[in-house]
């Protein structure tokens, strides 16, 4: 697969190391929204709400902590819950999930009997191989890219983003380097959370990212 693009002054590390040059980090909390009616059916542009479920399994992996600044995406699965955690919630656009155009609805498995080859091809290379009238990959990390750096720049030490799974994905590829291929196989149930540490290097000019934990 061609590398994403727009990530270019980030640098992947697992944990951070000596030598880094003086800076400022951010904690960030990735948090996949709960079960809807579509789950396990390609839901990206589409907008269920949350299922009484899925409020709970949120509620719960959430509770007892806070954060600084708590920015979602603008979909009804992750706003809702936002704006009922922290009323001063932001809404990010390009924290949506992967349009799915004309697939949008449909599960996998009905999508395997009808074109098994163009389903191959998505899960190999969604870059090249686009859902029918879908996003491009590498357009979609662009734009999940520029949304991060919107958070990491502006000025708190810790945040929660509330997503989806392809954003969550797309962040493992872009700033701890796992290969989409391996990306798709880590299980991300609805309301499971990924953390990270981001590390500006002000010596280097560069980002430092590593992931420090999954549940869910």
């Amino acid at each position: 697969m061609r590398p994403s693009r727009g990530h270019g002054d980030f640098r992947k590390r697992g944990r951070f190391g000596k030598g880094f040059g003086r800076g400022r980090g951010m904690k960030l909390s990735v948090l996949r929204h709960g079960e809807t009616e579509m789950q396990g059916r390609f839901c990206g542009r589409s907008d269920p709400p949350l299922m009484e479920s899925g409020w709970t399994a949120m509620r719960e992996r959430c509770g007892g902590r806070r954060w600084d600044r708590v920015v979602s995406s603008p979909l009804r699965r992750c706003a809702d819950f936002a704006s009922f955690f922290a009323q001063d919630c932001a809404l990010e656009t390009g924290l949506s999930e992967l349009d799915f155009g004309r697939w949008e609805g449909r599960s996998s498995k009905d999508l395997w009997k009808e074109s098994e080859s163009a389903l191959s091809l998505f899960w190999q290379d969604p870059d090249r191989f686009p859902p029918p009238e879908g996003e491009r990959w590498s357009d979609f990390t662009a734009r999940v890219d520029g949304a991060i750096r919107g958070v990491l720049f502006g000025g708190a030490a810790s945040a929660l983003l509330i997503t989806h799974a392809g954003v969550m994905r797309a962040m493992l590829e872009l700033y701890v380097g796992i290969p989409l291929a391996a990306a798709w196989n880590i299980a991300l149930p609805p309301a499971s959370m990924l953390e990270f540490e981001f590390f500006r290097d002000e010596t280097f000019g560069v980002w430092r990212a590593g992931l420090t934990g999954l549940s869910g």
